[in-house]
C-alpha cells in the first residue's frame, strides 16, 4: 500500500458528514500533520460554526495568491459501514472515495511534494468543511467575508465516471421558490374567488417558456419543477394560496448570477408572482484559451497518453463563488461513480495521476 493509499484511507475513515464538526476537525488535523512545518503554514477560519483550512507556503499572504487549490472535505450522510473503505482492484469503495477526498490526497501531496523538492509558490491550499449544503460559509465566506481572491481557481471536485476531463464552465444554478396569492370561494362557484393554483401553473409554464428549459445533454438552460403545494386541504375550496420550487440550471445566454435571473424573470411575471431564491450560485465560464486552462490539458494529454478535451458539467460546486468575483477558475477530478450514493468508489490510479498532473502544473509556476 503505497503512503498515499494510506492518506487516502485515514481520510476516508472520518466521518465527516457536513455539520459533524467534530470528525472534519479529526481529518483537518491529518492534513494538517501532513505538511512539513518548516515549509508550509497552517490557517483555519470560521463562519456560523463552520471551519476552514488554508494551507499555504511560508510567508505566503494565503488572502491574495496567484493559485489556489480548493475541495471540500464534507460529505453527505451515510451509515457508519460506509466510512469503512474497501480495496477491489484498481477501486476503492467508501463515502466520499470520489466526492471528493481523492481530489483533496491528489492537492496535498502535489503541493507538499513541490516543497519538498525546495520549491515555493505564492499558492494556497482550501479546504471547506460546507460545500454540499451551499458553500456559503467556506468558499463563500472566503471571497465574501474575507476578501481572499486569487489570480486562479484550480478545483479538484469535478469526478466522472469513465474519463479524465476538465471542466472550464459550469451552469449556474437558482432553487427558485415561486409563489401565489388568490381568493378563496366555494370550488361550485369558482367565479367568487381567484384561484392561486391557476395563478401559479401560468407561472410556471411561463417560467419553462423562458428559460426555454431544453432537456437534452447540452449547454442549454434547464428547468424542473421539484415542488408544487397549497395549504388548502379542501378539495372543493378554491386556494387562496401556492407555492413551487423550480431547480434552473443557467446558461450565460440568459444570465451570469442568480439575481439577474430572477430579475428578468421577474419582470416577466409580473408583481402578483413572487419569486424568493432558495439557493443560488453564478455561471463559471472561463475561456477555455485562458493559459492555465490549455495547460492543464497539454499536461492531462500527456499524463494519460491521449487528447484530454475541457468540458461543461450541468452540477454546481464552491467554483461558483470564485468565478462570481472574476476568478478563473477549472475543475478536475477523479475517475468513479455512485456520488452520494451507495458503494460510492474511486480509482485509484487516476488519484495518483490527478497528482502527477497537479504537481507538473503548479512546477510550471515556479518562478
Amino acid at each position: 500500500m503505497s503512503d498515499m493509499q494510506t492518506t487516502f484511507i485515514d481520510l476516508l475513515k472520518c466521518k465527516t458528514i457536513t455539520k459533524n464538526h467534530e470528525e472534519v476537525k479529526r481529518a483537518f488535523d491529518i492534513v494538517e500533520s501532513f505538511f512539513p512545518k518548516d515549509i508550509f503554514e497552517v490557517h483555519y477560519f470560521e463562519s456560523n460554526g463552520f471551519v476552514s483550512q488554508v494551507v499555504s507556503f511560508k510567508g505566503v499572504d494565503w488572502k491574495d495568491t496567484d493559485l489556489l487549490l480548493n475541495g471540500h472535505m464534507d460529505v453527505v450522510p451515510a451509515p457508519d459501514e460506509d466510512f469503512d473503505p474497501r480495496v477491489d482492484g484498481d477501486k476503492i469503495f467508501a463515502r466520499g472515495t470520489s466526492d471528493m477526498k481523492g481530489g483533496i490526497v491528489a492537492m496535498m501531496y502535489a503541493l507538499r511534494d513541490i516543497g519538498l523538492a525546495g520549491k515555493s509558490l505564492n499558492c494556497a491550499l482550501l479546504l471547506n468543511s460546507d460545500e454540499e449544503i451551499g458553500g456559503q460559509n467556506g468558499a463563500g465566506y472566503f471571497v465574501d467575508g474575507l476578501k481572499a481572491k486569487s489570480k486562479f481557481v484550480l478545483v479538484a471536485d469535478g469526478p466522472q465516471f469513465d474519463e479524465f476531463r476538465i471542466t472550464a464552465k459550469e451552469k449556474g444554478v437558482v432553487w427558485l421558490e415561486v409563489k401565489t396569492k388568490g381568493k378563496s370561494s366555494h370550488s361550485s362557484r369558482p367565479w367568487l374567488g381567484d384561484n392561486a393554483l391557476d395563478k401559479l401553473i401560468k407561472a410556471l409554464a411561463d417560467i419553462k417558456r423562458i428559460t426555454d428549459a431544453t432537456e437534452i445533454e447540452d449547454w442549454k438552460t434547464t428547468a424542473n419543477i421539484g415542488f408544487i403545494g397549497t395549504d388548502n386541504q379542501a378539495y372543493n375550496k378554491v386556494p387562496d394560496n401556492a407555492r413551487a420550487v423550480v431547480d434552473i440550471r443557467f446558461t450565460e445566454d440568459i444570465a451570469l448570477h442568480p439575481e439577474q435571473l430572477v430579475e428578468k424573470l421577474q419582470a416577466e411575471l409580473g408583481d402578483e408572482v413572487e419569486l424568493n431564491i432558495i439557493v443560488g450560485g453564478s455561471v463559471v465560464n472561463t475561456d477555455i484559451e485562458h493559459p492555465f486552462v490549455k495547460e492543464i490539458s497539454q499536461i492531462a494529454s500527456q499524463v494519460y497518453n491521449k487528447d484530454i478535451q475541457v468540458g461543461f458539467s450541468h452540477a454546481a460546486h464552491d467554483a461558483r463563488y470564485f468565478a462570481s468575483k472574476g476568478m478563473p477558475t477549472a475543475l478536475v477530478g477523479t475517475i468513479g461513480a455512485n456520488w452520494h450514493a451507495q458503494d460510492e468508489w474511486a480509482d485509484l490510479s487516476s488519484v495518483e495521476k490527478l497528482r502527477d498532473i497537479i504537481y507538473q502544473f503548479l512546477e510550471k509556476q515556479v518562478k
